[in-house]
């Protein structure tokens, strides 16, 4: 990680404005085209769970904010940011499961099938220290819904870490759409880059 000067920082006051915040984090939900996803799923064999990780992850590693991360009130810069996603269990309770980032899908999804098969047959979920590059996520397939904001800790609304929820997916005008919420720090990310992930996630997931 890398430290990011403040002072010569172009979101200067705009870190400033909101770092301090009661609640510095705003979440935005949209529903996105992945027509494209279910073609990979259905001609390679893919995981539809791991398609829409995996260009979630794209995307969050091609815009540099979600990138950033406040660290006892400074601000670092992450060259490469992973996943971390909730894991539904047989009895219904869920564990956590970290999904490593590599820009090659079968490499990727190879290394996710590994780590949720581990996590299935009831391997401890082995939490990282420090864990500031990570982006959280987690997946309600049973409702496709058109608001959505997750529980914070306060070292979450310090670190700034982004979180993504995937929701049920359904049809829309012959589409299959997927609801996507996107909650993060506002000192760290403005809706012009919410905007940029979700024009991106619809360029890489609708066709």
């Amino acid at each position: 990680m890398k430290e990011q000067n403040i002072d010569q920082w172009k979101r200067k006051e705009q870190y400033l404005f909101f770092k301090d915040y009661l609640n510095p984090n705003f979440s935005l939900t949209a529903n996105v085209c992945i027509d494209g996803l279910i073609h990979q799923k259905e001609h390679n064999n893919a995981s539809l769970h791991h398609l829409y990780h995996f260009y979630m992850l794209k995307v969050m590693n091609e815009i540099e904010e979600f990138r950033y991360r406040i660290i006892n009130d400074k601000v670092y810069y992450f060259d490469e940011v992973y996943g971390g996603t909730t894991i539904l269990k047989e009895d219904k309770t869920f564990t956590f499961c970290y999904l490593d980032w590599y820009p090659d899908f079968d490499r990727f999804t190879d290394n996710a099938k590994k780590a949720i098969d581990a996590i299935k047959k009831g391997n401890a979920f082995e939490l990282k220290e420090n864990d500031y590059p990570i982006i959280h996520c987690t997946t309600i397939p049973w409702v496709a819904f058109t608001n959505m904001s997750n529980p914070l800790k306060d070292s979450d609304a310090e670190f700034g870490i982004p979180k993504v929820t995937f929701g049920k997916i359904f049809q829309q005008e012959g589409k299959n759409m997927l609801p996507i919420c996107v909650q993060a720090h506002h000192s760290l990310v403005d809706g012009y880059h919410m905007g940029q992930f979700f024009d991106r996630m619809e360029k890489y997931c609708s066709v």
